[in-house]
């Protein structure tokens, strides 16, 4: 019901097709893809090559998200409830948040969560970041986390089955 995408370069992005391939994983120029749902993943946020977003719109515009993350890419091709999660453990000092973005853009959140991101989506093409969340003195808390993606596909959502908020 899925595959994997090619590397997305976004609109913006002056980097030679040739460039994308050279780019490291996890960056806005080569995303790592998501070939198969359910999906997991074990990365350090210290480790990312690079920082993605400052904050991330509408979702949270005034959370500092500026520190390192990983971008993941996968294509939907049927319709369902999409929860991408981490494995937050309280006190361990990483504090990674979690977006569902439908572009490679910091203005095209549609879901996040300090633990976990769900989101309804039709079939195409959606971007997951992990991010470092930093606080008012400009610390940030990267480290090791597991991403697990998963996708409850079919059905319909209430307002699609023409159910009333009455009983007869």
């Amino acid at each position: 019901f899925f595959s994997s995408a090619a590397p997305c370069v976004p609109p913006d992005d002056v980097a030679a097709e040739d460039d994308v391939d050279e780019a490291p994983l996890g960056t806005l120029t080569h995303p790592i893809p998501i070939d198969a749902l359910p999906y997991t993943d074990w990365r350090d946020g210290a480790a990312a090559p690079s920082a993605l977003f400052d904050a991330y719109a509408p979702c949270a515009p005034e959370t500092d998200e500026s520190g390192p993350g990983w971008l993941y890419v996968l294509e939907l091709h049927e319709a369902g409830m999409l929860r991408a999660s981490l494995d937050e453990v309280e006190g361990d000092g990483v504090d990674m948040d979690v977006h569902i973005l439908t572009a490679p853009l910091a203005d095209a959140c549609i879901s996040r969560g300090h633990a976990k991101a769900t989101a309804w989506l039709e079939p195409g093409t959606y971007w997951i970041a992990v991010d470092t969340w930093v606080d008012g003195d400009g610390i940030g808390y990267p480290g090791p986390y597991q991403l697990d993606v998963t996708l409850a596909a079919g059905g319909i959502l209430p307002e699609q089955a023409g159910f009333n908020d009455y009983v007869i």
